[in-house]
């Protein structure tokens, strides 16, 4: 008999790190500084992607999301700013994902179909969150760079609530960096 392999599946895993990398780009866009904080809050996505773990995951999205604030203040795109926090929040939720479909179902289970339609939905919602406060922010008109880190902070928390993945998601008994 095998062992159960807990580690995070691979499809939500790789959506992930996707998502990530979107975060990373647009981060890039902003400053050198930003570029620097998104990869090292990339480096930890990548690790809790590999290996699992709720803080690494959690710790690399925060990191990634305030490379991103870091970036709305340095450059003008806060439609491109939306685009990249809401990149960040999937990268969190596809991460946390693929640690939950592992650590429940096993990394080699078949679980394709479940990990494409959660990944599609959570995309969906995302999108159509983005596109309102995008529309909203425009309709607005000039705002300067503390409005715009305002309106990208708001729309990251309306994604996250709209994916539903509140402040109940988080595990008071989890451990903190599996397999060190």
């Amino acid at each position: 008999m095998t062992t159960h392999d807990a580690r995070p599946s691979v499809v939500a895993g790789m959506c992930a790190l996707i998502a990530g990398v979107v975060g990373v780009a647009v981060a890039v866009l902003g400053s050198a500084e930003s570029a620097a904080i998104a990869v090292l809050g990339f480096g930890l996505l990548v690790w809790a992607v590999r290996r699992g773990g709720t803080v690494p995951l959690d710790l690399g999205a925060m990191i990634l999301f305030l490379a991103l604030v870091h970036a709305t203040v340095r450059s003008p795109g806060v439609v491109v700013a939306f685009v990249g926090s809401l990149a960040v929040v999937l990268a969190w939720d596809f991460g946390h994902t693929a640690r939950d479909v592992g650590r429940q179902l096993g990394r080699e289970s078949r679980t394709k179909r479940l990990e494409i339609v959660r990944i599609g939905t959570s995309t969906l919602v995302g999108l159509v969150t983005v596109t309102l406060a995008s529309l909203a922010f425009l309709s607005v008109g000039t705002v300067g760079s503390v409005g715009a880190v305002i309106a990208l902070v708001l729309s990251v928390l309306f994604v996250t609530i709209a994916l539903g993945t509140g402040v109940t998601a988080v595990r008071s008994h989890d451990d903190v960096f599996r397999d060190v």
